[in-house]
């Protein structure tokens, strides 16, 4: 329950007692908000809400979590509130209530900090740190099934495809399937190991069928580059192929120096590079529909 009272009124004794926020009582608020069993004095009117022509409303968000408010009335008070990285808290508490309540620079900022966590063209992938940067993730065990709940919660189907790419190269399906279904829908799951599959037969057929042209026809070290072509493919799919401990090398979209194609002649790896670049960009098209989901340009966010 989230409601409001003026900040005189007494409290109404029922069968749940009420806590105070330790940190958003104001002593000169005019507004007493309840979100569950937890109190928030505030102004009824504050620049960010105010300048949008409303304040705060009674009871327009009764499921709201006190976690979330707090958070939320923090960064509307404070602007330092917004330091980077975000903990996942914070990050969610700005792209739940910065949406719902149009407080746009909140929603804004998280949502900048989804994109690059979780780019959507191919060379922001390549260029990324392959790391959480401006999220902070520690002491969490499982964020980015986190951040998958949360971003079909809220309806942000563009970021789905990232997500579940990551999910599938860095998680094998065994400990994956442990979470179903407390952090992770039987759905999700199951969309997830059809797209794991897709993405092995897209890293064999597609981003690797340079192996089947080489050595080229104008190879200037045919032995050499025979002997590159064997050791490159039994590398990458022998040692690589099995689980995630090979971490992007199980990408369909592991770049060619990653895996051994400067060993080729220039002949070779201008055939090489020119085939796995077309098909990397080629299997990135596709990758929304390998996860069962619409083509790129027809996933919406909010809607």
């Amino acid at each position: 329950m989230f409601s409001s009272r003026s900040p005189n009124e007494p409290e109404t004794k029922g069968p749940q007692s009420l806590d105070r926020s330790k940190t958003m009582w104001l002593d000169d608020g005019n507004i007493v908000l309840i979100a569950q069993n937890t109190q928030f004095r505030v102004h009824r009117s504050h620049p960010t809400t105010s300048g949008r022509g409303h304040g705060w409303v009674p009871n327009r968000a009764r499921l709201d979590s006190p976690r979330d408010i707090e958070h939320f009335l923090n960064a509307l008070y404070n602007r330092s509130y917004h330091t980077k990285p975000l903990v996942l808290d914070v990050f969610e508490a700005f792209l739940r209530l910065g949406h719902k309540y149009q407080v746009a620079h909140l929603r804004d900022d998280a949502l900048a900090c989804l994109a690059a966590e979780f780019p959507r063209t191919l060379k922001e992938w390549d260029d990324g740190p392959n790391t959480y940067t401006v999220l902070d993730i520690s002491g969490e065990n499982l964020p980015t099934l986190r951040l998958l709940r949360l971003v079909q919660e809220l309806r942000l189907f563009k970021y789905t495809p990232i997500i579940y790419l990551t999910i599938a190269i860095t998680t094998t399906l065994e400990s994956l399937y442990k979470h179903v279904p407390h952090a992770i829908s039987s759905d999700d799951f199951l969309r997830i190991a059809l797209a794991a599959e897709k993405f092995r037969e897209a890293r064999r057929r597609v981003t690797f069928a340079w192996l089947n042209l080489l050595p080229c026809g104008s190879c200037s070290t045919t032995k050499a580059c025979a002997v590159a072509r064997k050791c490159t493919g039994s590398s990458y799919f022998f040692e690589y192929g099995g689980g995630p401990s090979g971490g992007l090398l199980n990408s369909p979209f592991v770049v060619l120096g990653q895996c051994g194609g400067k060993w080729f002649c220039k002949h070779c790896y201008a055939v090489a590079r020119a085939s796995h670049e077309a098909a990397r960009a080629l299997t990135w098209e596709n990758l929304p529909v390998y996860c069962g989901l619409p083509k790129w340009d027809d996933l919406t966010n909010f809607e």
